[in-house]
């Protein structure tokens, strides 16, 4: 068996295990789901208003991002070469309050190098928006393909994101720049396990809306880390393209449903009751607590007879869509993008419009994609190439591109 295959054997048994693990809190990331490029919606109506993020009841009165709050010993996949611990730590909302995030940091089991490990933020795939599904909370932890990494001597660090894991507090799902505060504070953390400030940021599916974000925002909100790429597999770009899917398709209804819940929370614009049957949102708003797999299990009738209108229609939508996809304008650092045209879940159509915004943009892009790739394969297949792509920009090599 040659080395390659070995490597996809090896992270296809990892995925495996990681989708059962957290079975209970997922249907899609091993698993996630999520979805394409370009920013928003496109609509001539009047602007969509300004939307105002809401207060969590979590704030901190203290602190700086990326402060660690609390440690305790994690037990790993035995895959994982290194000494893990689940944390909380400091971290932003978009409007800037202070509230704590759980996460794991691995440390690699190499010397610390001058100048600290080189670390790779690992940003995961939709799990739900209970605190149950909070990946730091499986035992034991594991990050499909995260060995080749740490056996390289990087440290790893990998966030719950905003509200998975802290009671009482709704999760901003798919909030992109929740996402990317969490992100890149989760970066900073790691100079606690002797990481340094040479990142670089990985994820899939919705892990890959918050690998993008981060991405976006680094020079700005974490000026001080030397983020040097973004790679994302099967990424979330564009909100919209996403999630008006799950108006008509069961399958993708479980993220649209909790894109409305966390929407309809954490901007004080939106209203649920615009778009749903009141007893419908009010069930998934029992579904919120549980993780994706059993909000999917909660669908009891038809889609059209529980949206009361198209989402697109609704300008609070168009804003929060438009606000949480991916301006290719803001993004500086080199990115590699893997996606498959068999995805039922994502558009690929999604990542071809990012690439094409990155090009114009003059960004270095690389750019996989095959049309047998379904999401999985997306991570799968493009995982051997995402070690050496990593790798390289880890090491300072110039970052190829695919643009013409």
């Amino acid at each position: 068996m040659t080395g390659a295959r070995q490597v996809r054997r090896a992270l296809a048994v990892a995925i495996s295990l990681a989708l059962a693990m957290t079975a209970a809190c997922t249907d899609d990331d091993g698993g996630d789901v999520s979805t394409d490029p370009e920013p928003g919606p496109t609509s001539t109506t009047a602007p969509a208003p300004a939307l105002t993020f809401y207060e969590p009841a979590t704030v901190l009165d203290s602190g700086a991002p990326g402060d660690v709050l609390e440690t305790e010993p994690l037990e790993l996949d035995p895959n994982l070469p290194g000494t893990g611990q689940r944390i909380t730590f400091v971290s932003s909302t978009p409007a800037g309050d202070l509230v704590p995030v759980t996460g794991v940091l691995i440390a690699p089991s190499t010397p610390k190098p001058a100048g600290g490990y080189p670390v790779v933020v690992w940003a995961h795939g939709t799990t739900g928006v209970g605190d149950a599904c909070a990946p730091s909370s499986a035992i034991p932890f594991t990050i499909p393909g995260g060995q080749e990494f740490l056996a390289a001597g990087y440290a790893i660090a990998a966030p719950d994101y905003e509200g998975l894991g802290q009671p009482d507090e709704i999760h901003p799902y798919l909030v992109g720049l929740a996402e990317g505060h969490n992100v890149l504070d989760a970066a900073r953390a790691a100079s606690t396990i002797g990481g340094g400030s040479v990142a670089v940021t990985w994820g899939w599916s919705q892990g890959g809306h918050a690998a993008l974000f981060a991405a976006s925002i680094a020079d700005e909100y974490a000026p001080e880390l030397d983020v040097r790429g973004a790679a994302v597999h099967a990424p979330v770009t564009d909100a919209a393209l996403f999630l008006l899917q799950g108006t008509t398709d069961p399958e993708v209804f479980p993220f649209t449903a909790e894109a409305i819940l966390a929407w309809s929370e954490v901007y004080e614009q939106t209203n649920l009751t615009d778009l749903v049957v009141v007893e419908d949102a009010e069930r998934a708003r029992l579904a919120q607590q549980a993780c994706t797999g059993d909000i999917i299990n909660a669908l009891d009738r038809p889609l059209d007879e529980i949206f009361l209108e198209d989402p697109a229609n609704t300008e609070t939508w168009r804003a929060a869509a438009e606000t949480n996809s991916v301006d290719a304008r803001q993004v500086e650092v080199p990115v590699i993008v893997a996606h498959g045209d068999a995805d039922p879940l994502v558009p690929e159509e999604g990542s071809e419009s990012l690439v094409a915004a990155l090009c114009a943009q003059e960004v270095p892009t690389t750019f996989l994609h095959d049309a047998t790739w379904d999401h999985n394969g997306a991570y799968l297949y493009a995982y051997p190439q995402f070690v050496e792509w990593i790798t390289a920009r880890i090491e300072g090599d110039p970052a190829p591109s695919e643009c013409t």
